[in-house]
């Protein structure tokens, strides 16, 4: 069963900087973007984390996305390299 969201501070945390970081987008406010920005990746996983301590078995799906994203990862990285030494030949 799903917990009412004031019981969720980090998931809190990342609506409000979201939304500061919209703002800061929309206006043009480059100190709010600079400030914002790095802090939405780690709140969301922060919270995330937090979510699948909670229900273990959620988190194996997770492992097995990461797994399979990491492989496509390195084979674009193996395709970069490529492109660069048939590049520079």
């Amino acid at each position: 069963m799903s917990q009412p969201i004031y019981k969720h501070p980090l998931l809190i945390a990342y609506i409000i900087v979201s939304i500061a970081h919209l703002i800061g987008e929309q206006i043009q406010l480059e100190s709010l973007i600079l400030y914002t920005k790095p802090l939405l990746m780690p709140l969301l996983a922060l919270w995330l984390w937090q979510q699948t301590q909670a229900e273990r078995g959620v988190v194996r799906p997770f492992l097995i996305l990461g797994l399979l994203f990491s492989c496509g990862l390195g084979s674009f990285l193996i395709a970069q390299l490529c492109y660069v030494v048939a590049f520079v030949k």
